[in-house]
């Protein structure tokens, strides 16, 4: 996936001062948790903050390619987080407000949504989100259905890559599950996690961003 410039417009002291590709800021920037572009410089349209300055953007604006995570329960957050950010990414977590995800929050360009814990909220925060140029991991074949409608990427977290072609079987294969369970029948549930999991996982995402 290429990565596309971020365009901001920063504010000093309630106006707008300048607008810029992130790339040509005048001093290192970081986003912070709330979603604001801060910029760590001492001079910015003639001004000198003695803080740094708040850079407001919205999506329209900013066009960099982001990586979701459906962080519910997601052993490779930690993972994805770091090869999103070696890819230019930046990285959403998705996830009910039981979830402790604060600890990912002081990284450069690692936000959270927090939802409700209704059925498919997470799903819904993700898609209403969701561009082309995006990538969603995901351990739910639904979610993943949803996001290649899209025409965005998803993986799940043992390093499977959906893709539109065979999507479609997959999903047939769950609601079949699904009745069986429903009526009382019992099926297979997931292996447990392993190391090598996580390897094939690191690998794939690490591809599918490149």
């Amino acid at each position: 996936m290429a990565q596309n410039s971020i365009w901001v417009v920063i504010y000093h002291a309630g106006t707008v001062q300048y607008g810029a590709s992130a790339a040509c800021l005048l001093g290192p920037w970081a986003i912070n948790s709330a979603g604001e572009c801060l910029l760590y410089t001492e001079e910015v349209g003639g001004s000198n903050p003695s803080s740094p300055t708040i850079c407001a953007y919205s999506r329209s604006e900013a066009s960099m390619a982001t990586l979701f995570i459906d962080a519910d329960a997601c052993p490779v957050t930690r993972d994805a987080i770091s090869i999103a950010r070696e890819h230019g990414f930046v990285v959403v977590l998705v996830c009910n407000g039981t979830q402790n995800v604060d600890r990912y929050l002081t990284r450069t360009g690692v936000s959270a949504v927090k939802v409700s814990s209704g059925h498919d909220a997470a799903d819904f925060a993700i898609i209403e989100r969701l561009q082309p140029e995006d990538a969603v991991v995901t351990q739910d074949i639904g979610l993943a259905a949803m996001v290649l409608g899209r025409g965005a990427a998803a993986i799940g977290v043992r390093g499977r890559v959906f893709y539109r072609a065979t999507i479609d079987a997959e999903m047939a294969v769950r609601h079949a599950e699904a009745r069986v369970r429903r009526s009382g029948g019992r099926t297979g549930g997931p292996a447990p996690f392993t190391e090598d999991d996580r390897e094939r996982f690191r690998f794939a995402l690490n591809r599918m961003l490149s």
